[in-house]
């Protein structure tokens, strides 16, 4: 799995960070590329630790806590990734063919139009033809 590779390496390499780049979905009509950094995990701002004045009881503890929940933090975040990546090429595919269907009726409507013009043009000929035709044998 994606996600086992990424800690395995994260850890085995030493490396700093880890950054994902994907496309995102922002709507139908335009994605987003993002650079999400996904290790290492930090503690996010606005949480109040002097909101709870009683002290936390861990069991088994913390360390063993965080070692499992880490990994499975990692896994979803990548799961998300992977489905935003999705949602944002489906609604990219969506809008490229309906454009590309718009396009094509337009060209249709156009070129029935040239055609209606072109078969209106042909048959006031043949009309002023038989016309010209019929007075020429009137006044002969």
């Amino acid at each position: 799995m994606i996600g086992n590779d990424v800690i395995d390496y994260y850890y085995k390499n030493n490396c700093r960070y880890v950054k994902i780049i994907y496309n995102s979905f922002k709507n139908i009509l335009s994605q987003e590329i993002k650079n999400d950094e996904i290790l290492p995990v930090e503690r996010r701002s606005g949480i109040k630790a002097e909101k709870y004045e009683i002290p936390f009881l861990f069991e088994p503890g913390k360390s063993l806590i965080l070692e499992d929940l880490v990994p499975r933090y990692i896994k979803a975040q990548i799961f998300r990734i992977l489905l935003d990546s999705y949602a944002a090429e489906m609604a990219a595919r969506m809008a490229a063919m309906e454009y590309a269907s718009k396009n094509a009726n337009e060209i249709i409507n156009n070129l029935n139009l040239t055609y209606n013009k072109g078969r209106q043009e042909q048959i006031t000929k043949e009309l002023t033809e038989l016309v010209g035709g019929a007075e020429a044998l009137k006044a002969s």
